[in-house]
């Protein structure tokens, strides 16, 4: 049997700076936070009157991607993610289901600094 489709896009900005980890096995763990807009449409375009929806994000990345992800990956810096949805399971004190579900990406693109004009970075 195939494995179903289980294939997802993000953009947004990072709200903190990439997260970096050694695992016990030797490979490398970087976890991302982003916060991504989505902006209500009226005729097919953006309406003014609107809020935006916002959303916050988990994107996982692992071994050497996880290392050059933690190396650009700074606050405020868009990206663009792709990858799958994995959920967590586990249980609260009470037994209780808990969940939580992240994008485990396979391919990051950064959007271009923004540079300052007097030269500092």
């Amino acid at each position: 049997m195939r494995n179903p489709i289980n294939s997802c896009i993000l953009e947004g900005s990072l709200v903190r700076d990439a997260v970096l980890r050694e695992l016990s096995d030797g490979g490398s763990f970087c976890e991302l936070v982003i916060e991504s807009k989505w902006f209500p449409l009226k005729n097919g375009e953006p309406a003014p009157e609107a809020e935006p929806e916002i959303s916050f994000f988990t994107v996982e990345t692992r071994d050497a991607l996880a290392v050059a992800v933690s190396e650009r990956g700074k606050k405020g810096r868009g990206l663009r993610a792709v990858g799958r949805l994995k959920e967590y399971r586990s249980s609260d004190v009470h037994g209780n289901t808990l969940s939580r579900t992240a994008l485990a990406a396979e391919h990051v693109e950064f959007r271009p600094e923004a540079y300052k004009e007097d030269g500092g970075g």
